[in-house]
């Protein structure tokens, strides 16, 4: 596209590179005013799911993002690492890793790692229990420095049977500075006998309830709270 007299190299060149394994694309432009290289990949098999998207500007500056979760097998359960990376120019910056643990007939763990929104950093974490012996969901988030704020909710669990049995239940939700609530408990039970409840609910700023429920069976049956 030269004009008669330039002596400016007007032209343009475009290279394209595709290759189905693993799937990856190169586009290579070059014209008079910058010389842009776009590259892409996908990657998905047993052990990774990866998508990675880069633009290099003049063989100098590169911009892109790398999105991939990593799978093992750790004994009966499975482990996810997710990981989403941003380049800008010579920076590299990790916006989410971690790890997620998944035993699909016990337990699930996450352990997640947030950075590069801001200053802070934010550390996520979640439990999830589902054995015979406890039911349970915990929650915790971790900004900077600071305690965690925290959800607790569940409830343990044991006897033979649920002719007999005892529980102790519990709810918590606290932030750095104070627990705005707990409910906390212990509970008994005995086919035919008896069965024992106790609670304590605690309100932020409110003075702490205790609740208590006793039932005897028998002849002289008895309820008392």
């Amino acid at each position: 596209m030269n004009t008669p007299g330039s002596k400016v190299n007007r032209m343009i060149s475009t290279d394209v590179t595709i290759d189905y394994s693993p799937l990856q694309v190169d586009v290579t432009v070059i014209s008079p005013w910058k010389k842009l290289n776009f590259n892409s990949a996908l990657v998905a098999n047993k052990e990774i799911y990866s998508m990675v998207g880069s633009v290099l500007v003049d063989d100098m500056d590169k911009y892109g993002v790398t999105t991939e979760a990593k799978i093992s097998k750790k004994g009966s359960s499975y482990v996810y690492n997710p990981l989403i990376q941003v380049v800008y120019k010579s920076t590299s910056n990790n916006l989410l890793s971690g790890q997620i643990q998944v035993d699909l007939d016990k337990k699930i763990q996450a352990d997640v790692l947030l950075e590069g929104f801001n200053k802070e950093r934010y550390n996520v974490k979640g439990d999830l229990t589902f054995t015979d012996k406890e039911k349970r969901l915990r929650t915790s988030l971790n900004v900077g420095d600071k305690d965690d704020y925290v959800i607790n909710i569940g409830t343990g669990f044991s006897g033979k049977d649920l002719r007999n049995f005892q529980v102790s239940p519990e709810l918590v939700v606290k932030t750095p500075e104070k627990v705005l609530i707990s409910l906390t408990g212990t509970g008994d039970y005995k086919a035919n006998k008896q069965a024992n409840a106790n609670l304590t609910l605690s309100i932020y700023k409110q003075k702490p309830a205790t609740f208590s429920l006793k039932f005897k069976n028998g002849p002289k049956s008895k309820l008392s709270m």
